[in-house]
């Protein structure tokens, strides 16, 4: 099973956390998970249930990450108000259309901005999309259909 499913989790995983050593440890984290209770381990649908776990999983990482993201731009607030000529110019910083489009997506609430990615990055369809999210079918395309009309809008106004 591990083999099976590693380098599309870790890809999806990828998504999330956005560094390959972060992906790998949000998967190796489901699968000992998931041996950790194997025994008592019997989803009804596997590929549904590790997609979800690794989902569940990488918004943990990711929150964390942001917490601590939070912390290090308010401590170059700090040190650029202080005067610290070491500080990065944030003026300098170049967006590429993949840039502004990752930033684009993720601006979008939450299970949106993931259910854009699973269509578009992971190729789901729409029932795999609700399966890994809890919902129906007809909620995923809602979703994908408010992500579409907000990225729409943002690169509307450039």
């Amino acid at each position: 099973m591990y083999l099976q499913y590693v380098e599309r989790l870790w890809s999806f995983a990828r998504r999330y956390v956005r560094t390959d050593d972060g992906a790998e440890d949000v998967v190796h984290d489901v699968f000992l998970a998931i041996w950790a209770r194997r025994a008592a381990w019997d989803p009804a649908d596997v590929e549904g249930y590790l997609f979800r776990a690794v989902l569940n999983r990488a918004l943990q990482v990711g929150r964390h990450a942001g917490i601590v993201s939070r912390s290090a731009g308010e401590l170059t607030a700090y040190r650029r108000a202080g005067g610290d000529p070491a500080a990065p110019d944030a003026d300098v910083e170049q967006r590429s259309d993949e840039e502004w489009l990752a930033r684009a997506i993720a601006e979008l609430p939450e299970r949106a901005r993931i259910a854009i990615r699973l269509r578009w990055y992971d190729e789901m369809s729409y029932g795999q999309i609700a399966h890994v999210l809890g919902v129906s079918e007809d909620a995923a395309r809602m979703y994908v259909r408010r992500a579409l009309v907000v990225v729409r809008e943002l690169l509307e106004r450039g």
